[in-house]
């Protein structure tokens, strides 16, 4: 990961996941940024536009860019999951070996964020925990697909 990264509790080796560019050195905004990771990485990071049943927006782009890889591990046919939210120029990446895992703190994150804005999902809660359809990929959306990845 490059300089100015901040890397959370992960459940798996974040230095496995593609590199991304730095969040403040590539000279533009979050569109910018969001371009430059996914071609950097060959496709492997790809924005998560839309979240929870009815695909609510997720993030503030240009602001706030979330972003998602899943990397098919050859070696023990295992999957890698990450995670980067862009916010600003600063970025926060995580890496999990569970799509469950994975999945609660993409759920995290838009709870977050839909709880700081001001376009909520409908009967989203501003306090205690989030509903079934608030949850989880959009219902609609195409599968996220794994990219091959050589040790």
């Amino acid at each position: 990961m490059t300089a100015g990264t901040r890397v959370r509790v992960s459940t798996a080796d974040v230095t496995s996941l593609p590199e991304l560019p730095n969040g403040h050195d590539h000279g533009g905004d979050g569109y910018d940024w969001m371009d430059l990771a996914s071609h950097q990485s060959r496709g492997a990071w790809r924005p998560i536009a839309s979240w929870g049943a009815d695909g609510w927006d997720l993030g503030d782009w240009p602001y706030v860019v979330v972003m998602y890889c899943r990397l098919r591990r050859p070696w023990d046919d295992g999957m890698t999951w990450g995670l980067a939210v862009y916010v600003e120029g600063d970025l926060d990446v995580r890496a999990f070996s569970d799509r469950e895992e994975w999945q609660r703190a993409v759920d995290d994150t838009a709870h977050f964020y839909w709880r700081l804005g001001d376009d909520l999902p409908d009967g989203f809660p501003l306090i205690g925990p989030a509903r079934a359809e608030h949850c989880g990929p959009m219902r609609r959306e195409s599968p996220l697909m794994p990219v091959e990845v050589s040790s």
